[in-house]
Protein backbone atom coordinates (compact mmCIF):
# COMPACT_ATOMS: atom_id res chain seq x y z
CA UNK A 1 0.00 0.00 0.00
CA UNK A 2 1.24 3.25 -0.82
CA UNK A 3 1.61 6.23 1.69
CA UNK A 4 -0.14 9.45 1.21
CA UNK A 5 2.09 12.05 1.69
CA UNK A 6 1.57 15.70 1.83
CA UNK A 7 2.66 17.47 -1.54
CA UNK A 8 3.70 20.91 0.53
CA UNK A 9 5.68 19.08 2.91
CA UNK A 10 7.77 17.73 0.48
CA UNK A 11 8.19 20.99 -1.44
CA UNK A 12 9.18 22.90 2.07
CA UNK A 13 11.84 20.03 2.70
CA UNK A 14 13.41 20.69 -0.66
CA UNK A 15 13.02 24.28 0.27
CA UNK A 16 15.44 23.84 3.14
CA UNK A 17 17.68 21.60 1.34
CA UNK A 18 18.38 24.52 -1.52
CA UNK A 19 19.10 26.79 2.04
CA UNK A 20 21.73 24.39 3.27
CA UNK A 21 23.37 24.34 0.06
CA UNK A 22 23.71 27.89 -0.20
CA UNK A 23 25.71 28.06 2.65
CA UNK A 24 27.82 24.39 2.21
CA UNK A 25 28.51 24.87 -1.77
CA UNK A 26 30.75 27.76 -2.42
CA UNK A 27 31.08 27.23 -6.01
CA UNK A 28 28.70 29.29 -7.62
CA UNK A 29 28.66 27.55 -11.06
CA UNK A 30 28.08 24.14 -8.51
CA UNK A 31 25.40 25.92 -6.95
CA UNK A 32 23.71 27.32 -9.25
CA UNK A 33 23.24 23.70 -11.20
CA UNK A 34 21.99 22.16 -8.09
CA UNK A 35 19.36 24.96 -7.64
CA UNK A 36 18.56 23.84 -11.05
CA UNK A 37 18.17 20.26 -10.38
CA UNK A 38 16.49 21.05 -7.19
CA UNK A 39 13.75 23.75 -8.71
CA UNK A 40 13.33 20.48 -11.50
CA UNK A 41 12.77 18.10 -8.99
CA UNK A 42 9.43 20.79 -7.61
CA UNK A 43 7.91 21.25 -10.75
CA UNK A 44 7.97 17.37 -10.84
CA UNK A 45 6.81 16.98 -8.07
CA UNK A 46 4.05 19.76 -8.48
CA UNK A 47 3.40 17.64 -11.70
CA UNK A 48 2.46 14.28 -10.08
CA UNK A 49 -1.57 13.01 -9.76
CA UNK A 50 -3.09 13.65 -6.56
CA UNK A 51 -5.12 11.00 -4.79
CA UNK A 52 -8.01 11.22 -2.64
CA UNK A 53 -7.77 9.45 0.81
CA UNK A 54 -11.04 7.31 1.94
CA UNK A 55 -10.82 8.39 5.91
CA UNK A 56 -9.58 5.39 7.84
CA UNK A 57 -13.28 4.53 9.78
CA UNK A 58 -14.17 2.55 13.00
CA UNK A 59 -16.42 2.41 15.62
CA UNK A 60 -16.47 2.38 19.40
CA UNK A 61 -17.52 -0.53 20.70
CA UNK A 62 -18.62 -2.30 24.43
CA UNK A 63 -15.56 -1.96 26.24
CA UNK A 64 -14.59 -4.94 28.71
CA UNK A 65 -15.16 -2.33 31.65
CA UNK A 66 -18.38 -1.32 33.04
CA UNK A 67 -18.76 2.43 31.43
CA UNK A 68 -16.13 1.92 28.41
CA UNK A 69 -16.07 1.97 25.01
CA UNK A 70 -13.20 0.98 22.95
CA UNK A 71 -12.18 1.24 19.35
CA UNK A 72 -12.66 -1.35 17.54
CA UNK A 73 -9.55 -1.19 15.20
CA UNK A 74 -6.77 -0.79 17.98
CA UNK A 75 -8.41 -1.40 20.79
CA UNK A 76 -7.76 1.97 22.78
CA UNK A 77 -10.26 2.21 26.04
CA UNK A 78 -12.16 5.24 26.72
CA UNK A 79 -14.26 5.20 29.94
CA UNK A 80 -17.20 6.96 31.81
CA UNK A 81 -20.36 6.70 28.80
CA UNK A 82 -22.36 5.22 31.10
CA UNK A 83 -25.32 7.12 32.05
CA UNK A 84 -26.92 3.89 33.97
CA UNK A 85 -25.95 0.52 34.06
CA UNK A 86 -27.39 -0.69 31.02
CA UNK A 87 -26.92 1.80 28.82
CA UNK A 88 -23.76 3.18 27.09
CA UNK A 89 -24.23 6.57 25.44
CA UNK A 90 -22.59 7.30 22.40
CA UNK A 91 -23.48 10.38 21.90
CA UNK A 92 -21.01 11.99 23.92
CA UNK A 93 -18.03 9.85 22.63
CA UNK A 94 -14.74 11.45 20.81
CA UNK A 95 -15.43 11.57 16.88
CA UNK A 96 -12.05 10.55 16.42
CA UNK A 97 -10.51 7.51 18.44
CA UNK A 98 -7.62 9.17 20.30
CA UNK A 99 -4.70 6.57 20.41
CA UNK A 100 -5.53 5.69 16.01
CA UNK A 101 -6.97 8.83 14.63
CA UNK A 102 -9.64 6.83 12.81
CA UNK A 103 -12.87 8.22 12.34
CA UNK A 104 -15.47 7.09 14.76
CA UNK A 105 -18.70 9.41 13.24
CA UNK A 106 -21.23 6.92 10.76
CA UNK A 107 -20.78 8.01 7.27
Amino acid sequence: MDDLISRQKVIDTVEKIKIIAENELHDNEVLKTFNDVLNSLINIINLLPSTQSEPKRGKWIEAESQCGIKCSKCGYPVDDFCHSIDYIDLDYAPNYCPNCGRDMREE
